[in-house]
């Protein structure tokens, strides 16, 4: 009577196979992922600085249609001499008397009022801060508040000295946008 119960249940010699990846597997599904999220890290940082340059072309067409606008009105003026140089000549623009050279808004005015009765006055200067120990009554240098590198991420409006063609230009430095 000494029989075993085991023979009842059926044994299987068949070995479990368990599903899943392998390490290897895992490993170059983590090394495509990390390029790929650094490809795209790339590309986003790259996308910033180009926004910032971007605001910087735009706010050098928005100083030189300023200073055009002030040059239309220096000529349309009968008070204003559009061939009198170192910002002795006014113009009303928008309710502020801004002084002229050869008819374009002088770049910069020290002062109480800084930047008052120049370019300065006429723009909007929300992104873009002035560097006043740059800049004088020939021209004015701002500068991106957001760029990385201040000194490479500038505008330029430089008056010429003289009545020469062309007496007003406007710079751009982006290395640091």
């Amino acid at each position: 009577m000494n029989h075993i119960l085991l023979a009842r249940v059926p044994i299987s010699c068949q070995s479990f196979k368990v599903q899943g990846y392998t390490l290897v597997e895992l490993i170059v599904v983590i090394l495509v992922l990390s390029v790929l999220s650094f490809t795209a890290w790339s590309k986003m940082t790259d996308t910033d600085s180009k926004a910032r340059s971007a605001a910087l072309a735009s706010f050098k067409a928005n100083v030189s249609a300023t200073a055009n606008m002030a040059k239309s009105m220096c000529l349309t003026d009968g008070g204003c001499n559009p061939n009198t140089a170192n910002g002795i000549n006014t113009v009303e623009i928008s309710g502020q008397t801004i002084y002229v050279h050869f008819g374009y808004p002088v770049g910069w005015r020290d002062g109480a009022n800084a930047g008052q009765g120049s370019i300065h006055g006429l723009l909007d200067t929300a992104k873009f801060k002035i560097q006043p120990a740059m800049s004088d009554s020939m021209h004015a240098v701002y500068y991106l508040e957001s760029a990385r590198n201040a000194s490479d991420c500038r505008l330029t409006y430089q008056l010429s000295n003289t009545n020469q063609t062309p007496v007003m230009t406007i710079s751009t430095e982006n290395r640091g946008c």
